[in-house]
This record gives C-alpha cells, sequence and structure tokens, in this order.
C-alpha cells in the first residue's frame, strides 16, 4: 500500500537531483538536466500518478531548499507538474457495451506534450518581458555580453553583425526552447513505458505509432500559426512556438507514414537510416516529412499500403533448356 508512495518520494530526489545537476555547467550536466522528467515519469507509469505527484512535490520542496523558492516552482511547473499529467491521461481507458478497452491515443498524448511546451516557452517569454520591456529587449543586453567578447577576437565582426546575430538568436530561442522540450519528453515518456513495460507493470498496452493520427483541425492550427509568426510582439512569438512544435508532431506522423510505405521493400532499412540521419545532422528535412504528415488525411497512403496487400513473390526461374 504504501509501495507507491516510497516510490515516488525516490522518484522525486532523484528528479530533483538530475535537474539540480545543471548548475555544473557541464556537457554531462545538461543531459543530466534533461533526463530530470524520466524518474518520474517511470514512478506515474508503473505505481500511477499519485506516485508521480508524491514525487513532484517532494522533488519541487528538494530543489526549492537547495536552491530557492523560484527554482521549486520552475521544478514543479516544467518537470513535475508534465509528469503528473502525462502519466495520468497514459493511463486511461474506457470500455465500451462489448467490454472492448479503449486506451488515450499516442497521438493525443503528443499534442499534449506540444500544448504544455507552448505554454511554458510563453510563460517564460512573457516572465523575461518584465513591464513593458519586448523580448528582445529584455535578452538583448545578457546576449550582448555573453558575444562581446566574440566580437571582439573575431576582427571580421562588426557591431553590426554582432546586433544581427543577438536578433536571430531572440527569434529562434522561444521555438527551439519549446522543439527540445517537446523532443526530451516524447524521449522520456518512451523510455519510461519501456523500463515499465520490461518490469511488467505497464497496465496498458504498447501503442502501435506507425498508425498515429491526429485530428484535422491540427494542420489548420499549424497553418494559422505559421502566418501568425510573421507578426510581431507575443502573438508573433506565440505563432512561432506553437508552428515549431506542430511541425515536429507532424514530423511523428510522416515518419509512421514512411514506415508503412516502406515495408516489405529491399531498401527500407537504408530509406530509414536516410531519413533519419538527415533529420538529426540536418534539422531541416524534417519540415518536408511533416508536410507530407499534413497531407496524410487526404493522401491516406497507409489506408492505400494495407489494402494494397504484400507484393507477390517473384515468378519462379524456368529451367534451362
Amino acid at each position: 500500500m504504501t509501495s507507491f508512495i516510497i516510490t515516488g518520494a525516490v522518484a522525486g530526489l532523484a528528479s530533483a537531483l538530475l535537474f539540480a545537476t545543471i548548475i555544473t555547467g557541464s556537457p554531462l550536466a545538461v543531459i543530466l538536466f534533461y533526463l530530470a522528467g524520466l524518474p518520474l515519469l517511470i514512478a506515474g507509469l508503473g505505481w500511477g500518478w499519485l506516485s508521480a505527484a508524491i514525487g513532484a512535490l517532494i522533488g519541487a520542496i528538494a530543489v526549492g531548499a537547495a536552491s530557492s523558492g523560484i527554482g521549486g516552482l520552475i521544478f514543479l511547473a516544467s518537470v513535475g507538474a508534465p509528469a503528473v499529467w502525462l502519466t495520468y491521461i497514459a493511463l486511461l481507458s474506457r470500455a465500451d457495451q462489448d467490454g472492448n478497452v479503449e486506451w488515450y491515443p499516442a497521438s493525443r498524448i503528443i499534442l499534449w506534450i506540444c500544448g504544455i511546451a507552448c505554454l511554458l516557452v510563453t510563460v517564460g517569454v512573457l516572465a523575461f518581458s518584465t513591464g513593458s520591456a519586448s523580448f528582445h529587449d529584455a535578452m538583448a543586453p545578457a546576449l550582448r555580453t555573453v558575444l562581446a567578447d566574440l566580437a571582439e577576437v573575431s576582427g571580421d565582426f562588426t557591431e553590426e553583425d554582432l546586433e544581427q546575430l543577438i536578433t536571430a538568436m531572440i527569434a529562434v530561442l522561444p521555438p527551439m526552447s519549446a522543439v527540445i522540450w517537446v523532443l526530451v519528453t516524447v524521449f522520456n515518456l518512451f523510455v519510461a513505458a519501456r523500463v515499465v513495460r520490461s518490469s511488467g507493470r505497464l497496465d496498458r498496452p504498447w501503442p502501435d505509432f506507425k498508425t498515429i493520427a491526429y485530428p484535422r483541425p491540427v494542420s489548420l492550427v499549424l497553418v494559422a500559426a505559421l502566418f501568425g509568426s510573421f507578426l510581431s510582439g507575443t502573438i508573433g512569438i506565440f505563432s512561432t512556438v506553437v508552428t515549431a512544435t506542430l511541425i515536429v508532431a507532424q514530423t511523428f506522423v510522416g515518419l509512421a507514414v514512411i514506415h508503412v510505405v516502406t515495408q516489405n521493400q529491399n531498401a527500407r532499412t537504408i530509406v530509414l537510416a536516410t531519413v533519419y540521419l538527415s533529420i538529426l545532422l540536418l534539422g531541416w528535412p524534417a519540415f518536408f516529412i511533416a508536410i507530407l504528415g499534413m497531407l496524410e488525411p487526404a493522401l491516406n497512403l497507409r489506408a492505400r499500403h494495407h489494402a494494397a496487400g504484400p507484393p507477390a513473390p517473384p515468378a519462379p526461374r524456368q529451367p534451362p533448356d
């Protein structure tokens, strides 16, 4: 009875420790920082969302006591609360009249992750934009101080170049932060589910990611956010963040389509390896894969592939005369 409390407490302390490693500033600390939500997700999927909630509270108290109250709130908002909610919806299920159990779709969980990322980044932007100062005006002095040494070392780096670099970095920072949060959270949730499944404590069956699909309005929201990203101010920043996160979400659909249509193909391994390596090394191919995901409801490539069935076996060769 008390196992979920003990598990949650241990997970909360482990999560707080991983979260606090960022203060060291080492590259390894950054990786450990990104894994801060993993213990809470394992506790929530294996012992219930209440266990994750206990861990989130204990972790927030630990971080707050070690640093400051604001540190505990940041941990709770960015790590604890999302882990509790994601494990709660991941274990939601309902049964129909025939007794068939329907679990909360993995596609909706991904949309929740995107929504939480947009909310966190938007709140962060508003927090930095104190008073009447814009986000650019609030961030520019800090970046200018950091990049001042770079401008001095490089003789070709003019003041105008420095301002252009600062403007570009500030424009990219919110959507990039949201994308990283989405990818890290999806990765942590996937790993946590694998760990819990291997221990036999995962209640829900493993979802078939090749069938992932979103409601049609999601593509309309992406198009609207893309147009809104050309606006200025907070609305433009929020639209950019929404655009970036939904492109990631649609990329998952595009990858699912590629996985399905390349089944039973001889070059499947080469194609998949090329696709994933191009995304990891270049990044921009994900945009075209996201377009494929957006067009999938109209193209219906996966359904057509399944309807076509497996390719016919090669005809036997005639024996030589």
